[in-house]
Protein backbone atom coordinates (compact mmCIF):
# COMPACT_ATOMS: atom_id res chain seq x y z
CA UNK A 1 0.00 0.00 0.00
CA UNK A 2 2.82 2.39 0.73
CA UNK A 3 4.78 2.64 -2.50
CA UNK A 4 2.43 3.58 -5.33
CA UNK A 5 3.80 5.88 -7.99
CA UNK A 6 1.65 8.14 -10.07
CA UNK A 7 2.11 7.61 -13.76
CA UNK A 8 3.82 10.45 -15.62
CA UNK A 9 1.66 12.25 -18.13
CA UNK A 10 3.03 11.72 -21.57
CA UNK A 11 0.92 14.18 -23.53
CA UNK A 12 2.71 16.61 -25.80
CA UNK A 13 0.88 19.55 -24.21
CA UNK A 14 2.24 18.77 -20.74
CA UNK A 15 5.72 18.27 -22.13
CA UNK A 16 5.67 21.54 -24.03
CA UNK A 17 4.46 23.50 -21.01
CA UNK A 18 6.49 22.01 -18.19
CA UNK A 19 9.61 20.66 -19.85
CA UNK A 20 11.83 23.29 -21.46
CA UNK A 21 13.01 22.50 -24.96
CA UNK A 22 15.94 24.85 -24.84
CA UNK A 23 19.14 24.87 -22.90
CA UNK A 24 19.85 28.06 -20.96
CA UNK A 25 23.52 27.78 -21.89
CA UNK A 26 22.60 28.03 -25.58
CA UNK A 27 20.42 31.12 -25.17
CA UNK A 28 22.07 34.53 -25.51
CA UNK A 29 20.39 36.68 -22.88
CA UNK A 30 20.70 40.44 -23.37
CA UNK A 31 20.84 42.30 -20.09
CA UNK A 32 20.81 46.05 -20.56
CA UNK A 33 23.38 46.30 -23.35
CA UNK A 34 24.67 43.80 -25.88
CA UNK A 35 28.23 45.06 -25.50
CA UNK A 36 30.30 46.29 -22.64
CA UNK A 37 31.42 49.90 -23.16
CA UNK A 38 34.95 51.03 -22.66
CA UNK A 39 35.81 53.97 -20.44
CA UNK A 40 36.42 56.19 -23.48
CA UNK A 41 32.96 55.41 -24.89
CA UNK A 42 31.37 56.13 -21.51
CA UNK A 43 33.30 59.41 -21.26
CA UNK A 44 32.11 60.47 -24.75
CA UNK A 45 28.47 59.65 -23.84
CA UNK A 46 28.69 61.63 -20.60
CA UNK A 47 30.23 64.63 -22.40
CA UNK A 48 27.41 64.57 -24.98
CA UNK A 49 24.80 64.55 -22.22
CA UNK A 50 26.56 67.39 -20.38
CA UNK A 51 26.63 69.43 -23.62
CA UNK A 52 22.89 68.86 -24.10
CA UNK A 53 22.12 69.94 -20.53
CA UNK A 54 24.29 73.06 -20.72
CA UNK A 55 22.59 74.10 -23.96
CA UNK A 56 19.19 73.64 -22.27
CA UNK A 57 20.25 75.63 -19.23
CA UNK A 58 21.75 78.44 -21.30
CA UNK A 59 18.50 78.92 -23.22
CA UNK A 60 19.98 78.35 -26.69
CA UNK A 61 16.89 76.41 -27.71
CA UNK A 62 14.68 79.51 -27.23
CA UNK A 63 14.74 81.14 -30.64
CA UNK A 64 12.27 83.44 -32.33
CA UNK A 65 9.69 81.72 -34.49
CA UNK A 66 10.46 78.26 -33.18
CA UNK A 67 7.25 77.90 -31.19
CA UNK A 68 3.64 77.89 -32.29
CA UNK A 69 1.86 81.20 -31.86
CA UNK A 70 -1.82 80.73 -31.06
CA UNK A 71 -4.23 82.33 -33.50
CA UNK A 72 -6.54 85.08 -32.28
CA UNK A 73 -10.08 84.13 -31.32
CA UNK A 74 -12.78 84.35 -33.92
CA UNK A 75 -15.80 86.59 -33.28
CA UNK A 76 -17.96 83.61 -32.32
CA UNK A 77 -15.29 82.28 -29.96
CA UNK A 78 -14.85 85.74 -28.41
CA UNK A 79 -18.60 86.07 -27.88
CA UNK A 80 -18.69 82.61 -26.28
CA UNK A 81 -15.85 83.56 -23.91
CA UNK A 82 -17.61 86.81 -22.94
CA UNK A 83 -20.89 84.95 -22.41
CA UNK A 84 -19.18 82.32 -20.19
CA UNK A 85 -17.43 85.07 -18.23
CA UNK A 86 -20.68 86.93 -17.63
CA UNK A 87 -22.39 83.70 -16.51
CA UNK A 88 -19.51 82.98 -14.14
CA UNK A 89 -19.67 86.52 -12.68
CA UNK A 90 -23.43 86.14 -12.13
CA UNK A 91 -22.81 82.82 -10.33
CA UNK A 92 -20.15 84.46 -8.16
CA UNK A 93 -22.52 87.31 -7.25
CA UNK A 94 -25.31 84.83 -6.44
CA UNK A 95 -23.05 82.73 -4.20
CA UNK A 96 -21.69 85.82 -2.43
CA UNK A 97 -25.27 86.96 -1.79
CA UNK A 98 -26.12 83.57 -0.27
CA UNK A 99 -23.03 83.75 1.94
CA UNK A 100 -23.94 87.26 3.12
CA UNK A 101 -27.45 86.02 3.96
CA UNK A 102 -26.05 83.07 5.90
CA UNK A 103 -23.61 85.34 7.70
CA UNK A 104 -26.41 87.68 8.78
CA UNK A 105 -28.45 84.68 9.96
CA UNK A 106 -25.51 83.51 12.07
CA UNK A 107 -25.05 87.06 13.41
CA UNK A 108 -28.69 87.13 14.49
CA UNK A 109 -28.51 83.70 16.13
CA UNK A 110 -25.31 84.01 18.16
CA UNK A 111 -24.51 87.75 18.20
CA UNK A 112 -24.54 89.84 21.36
CA UNK A 113 -28.23 90.70 20.94
CA UNK A 114 -29.29 87.08 20.48
CA UNK A 115 -30.66 85.02 23.39
CA UNK A 116 -28.01 82.32 22.80
CA UNK A 117 -25.00 84.55 22.32
CA UNK A 118 -21.48 83.22 21.94
CA UNK A 119 -19.03 84.07 24.71
CA UNK A 120 -15.82 82.22 25.53
CA UNK A 121 -14.30 82.74 28.98
CA UNK A 122 -10.56 82.26 29.49
CA UNK A 123 -9.49 83.75 32.78
CA UNK A 124 -6.37 81.58 33.13
CA UNK A 125 -4.91 82.25 29.64
CA UNK A 126 -2.65 85.33 29.81
CA UNK A 127 -1.49 85.09 26.18
CA UNK A 128 -5.07 85.18 24.93
CA UNK A 129 -5.93 88.09 27.23
CA UNK A 130 -2.90 89.99 25.92
CA UNK A 131 -3.85 89.28 22.28
CA UNK A 132 -7.45 90.34 22.92
CA UNK A 133 -6.24 93.57 24.50
CA UNK A 134 -4.14 94.27 21.41
CA UNK A 135 -7.15 93.70 19.17
CA UNK A 136 -9.95 95.39 21.10
CA UNK A 137 -7.99 97.83 23.23
CA UNK A 138 -9.65 96.53 26.41
CA UNK A 139 -8.47 94.00 28.97
CA UNK A 140 -11.09 91.23 29.02
CA UNK A 141 -11.34 87.67 30.29
CA UNK A 142 -13.79 86.57 27.59
CA UNK A 143 -14.34 86.76 23.85
CA UNK A 144 -17.67 87.67 22.34
CA UNK A 145 -18.81 86.83 18.84
CA UNK A 146 -18.16 90.42 17.74
CA UNK A 147 -14.57 90.24 19.09
CA UNK A 148 -14.11 87.01 17.18
CA UNK A 149 -15.36 88.58 13.93
CA UNK A 150 -13.08 91.59 14.51
CA UNK A 151 -10.10 89.26 14.95
CA UNK A 152 -11.00 87.43 11.70
CA UNK A 153 -11.21 90.75 9.83
CA UNK A 154 -7.83 91.84 11.18
CA UNK A 155 -6.34 88.48 10.22
CA UNK A 156 -7.70 88.78 6.67
CA UNK A 157 -6.27 92.30 6.33
CA UNK A 158 -2.87 91.20 7.64
CA UNK A 159 -2.79 88.28 5.21
CA UNK A 160 -3.70 90.61 2.33
CA UNK A 161 -0.95 93.03 3.34
CA UNK A 162 1.51 90.16 3.58
CA UNK A 163 0.55 89.00 0.10
CA UNK A 164 0.92 92.53 -1.25
CA UNK A 165 4.36 92.87 0.32
CA UNK A 166 5.37 89.54 -1.20
CA UNK A 167 4.72 90.83 -4.71
CA UNK A 168 6.27 94.27 -4.27
CA UNK A 169 9.44 94.92 -6.19
CA UNK A 170 12.41 96.12 -4.22
CA UNK A 171 14.89 98.61 -5.58
CA UNK A 172 18.42 97.32 -5.55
Amino acid sequence: MGDTKKPKPTSSFFTSVYVPTYSPAEEELVRGQAQIKTMDEIRVDVEEQVDKLTSLLSGDFLKEGKYHQPRPLSLDEGRAVIKDRQKMLKDIARIRGKLKGLESTIDKRIGSEAPNNFTWHFKKRPKLRKALKAITGKAKNFVTYEDYKLALDIKAKLELEGADEYFEETED
